[in-house]
């Protein structure tokens, strides 16, 4: 049986699903939470330059925003968990690095860069593809902190690549970029 959170809080007697979710945040206690994604591919503009990671949609939330198209903003202190999965492409005849790292209210946060090697293209106009996943839990001891997702690459060949809706067989779009962050504890 599949379960539609989106049809059921828009069925909710409180009329719209947003509405709903802060009546079950409520009744139930959950933490603040929230899912994010970017249904656009994301170029680099230069080598071994630095960009934040857009994210143009969301889902299901509760007291977590994204500002600016980049800051995932916090509306109340706590511990929090943050997953997010890259769609990593590279069309270069040859290997590319690339660095991944969160900035915490404008600045590096320490010890959380990560690097891929991306293969070298499949072939001409095929790009190989890899998927980075990371998860970090850090603290929000302020309502309004916000962290970014940034990155760079050797190569302008390096994308963070989103794909279309499948025809053959048919599959859902795929994001460039997909975020979880959920509240896991109070600030102590």
């Amino acid at each position: 049986m599949a379960f539609d959170d989106r049809q059921f809080f828009k069925n909710s007697d409180k009329g719209d699903w947003q509405n709903a979710t802060n009546a079950l945040q409520t009744a139930f206690n959950f933490g603040f939470f929230r899912g994010f994604f970017d249904s656009r591919t994301q170029a680099l503009g230069a080598i071994n330059t630095p960009q934040p990671i857009t994210l143009n949609n969301s889902f299901g939330s509760y007291g977590v925003s994204v500002v600016d198209e980049t800051k995932i903003t916090f509306a109340n202190p706590g511990d929090y968990t943050l997953t997010y999965v890259a769609s990593v492409s590279n069309l270069s005849e040859s290997s590319q690095d690339s660095f991944f790292w969160i900035k915490f209210n404008g600045s590096d946060y320490a010890n959380s860069t990560t690097e891929i090697t991306v293969p070298a293209r499949k072939n001409p106009g095929v790009p190989s593809s890899q998927l980075l996943t990371i998860t970090f839990v850090g603290t929000a001891p302020a309502a309004g902190n916000y962290v970014e997702l940034y990155w760079y690459s050797t190569s302008t060949d390096v994308s963070l690549r989103s794909r279309a809706v499948g025809t053959t067989p048919v599959t859902p779009a795929s994001p460039s970029i997909m975020v979880s962050v959920a509240q896991v504890g109070a600030v102590r």
